[in-house]
């Protein structure tokens, strides 16, 4: 399930970067704005992945004699979460729900700023990928030790990714260089550029820049606990501070 997750959840972030893209380039057909096309599945590659999160479940996990006891939901409430991470991420970076097409940048109107805003989407949904994939990659490892027998004793095992992953470390600090590659010559506030939740107080590229970080990795976690009806520290994962950070995001509501 987790794995079938990781692609959908792919999928939708690819379909966030191709909207953005198409929206840039003036190639979306009006009326359609950026949020409706993300919210789309133009090419029904989302919902293909979601098809086989459904086909997996039946082969490997119907068979069963019983569910799993731990670490196990149902392939709709992963596939929900998957899409809708996804979708939380994007709305972290440029507001939402929805995103404003008068918050967004042809390349018409400016190239560069159109190549900074997607290249924090990009390096965010990376990011974000990563996190998610190193996690799953955890569990595959910590359900083959005896001792993790209970889903407390799993949630340990996958706290310890967001505070010691070398390869999340390395996406994370891929982001910043990238960013402020694609970014140096802004001629705008940074907060007009991204104006989601990282916006706040007038914050500068690396302020923004890390707030991002923060929102994929909760985004990542969330969606963790979400697939497997699991109860990870996000409030820690995201910034490693006991500070309500993660909390307050869309999925500490559902």
């Amino acid at each position: 399930m987790n794995k079938n997750g990781e692609k959908v959840n792919r999928m939708q972030l690819k379909e966030n970067e191709r909207c953005l893209r198409d929206y840039q380039s003036g190639r979306l057909i009006s009326p359609m704005t950026f949020d409706d096309c993300i919210n789309a599945d133009r090419n029904g590659k989302v919902e293909n992945a979601r098809i086989k999160t459904f086909e997996r479940e039946v082969i490997k996990c119907d068979s069963l004699d019983a569910p799993p006891p731990y670490a196990y939901t149902n392939a709709a409430t992963v596939n929900s979460a998957a899409v809708d991470g996804a979708l939380a991420l994007t709305y972290a970076i440029f507001g939402g729900s929805p995103v404003l097409d008068g918050d967004l940048v042809t390349k018409a109107d400016d190239q560069k700023t159109a190549r900074c805003q997607l290249a924090m989407l990009k390096r965010a949904d990376l990011l974000e990928s990563a996190v998610l994939k190193e996690v799953n990659k955890a569990k595959r490892l910590a359900i083959k030790d005896e001792t993790v027998d209970s889903a407390a004793a799993l949630e340990a095992k996958l706290e310890t990714v967001f505070s010691s992953n070398d390869r999340i470390r390395r996406m994370q600090d891929s982001l910043v260089r990238q960013v402020d590659n694609s970014c140096a010559v802004l001629q705008v506030p940074p907060a007009t550029v991204f104006p989601g939740e990282c916006s706040e107080g007038d914050p500068s590229l690396r302020q923004i820049e890390v707030c991002v970080i923060e929102a994929a990795r909760c985004e990542a976690c969330l969606k963790i606990n979400a697939f497997d009806n699991l109860s990870i520290d996000c409030d820690l994962a995201d910034d490693r501070e006991d500070n309500g950070s993660c909390e307050s995001r869309r999925w500490a509501e559902d």
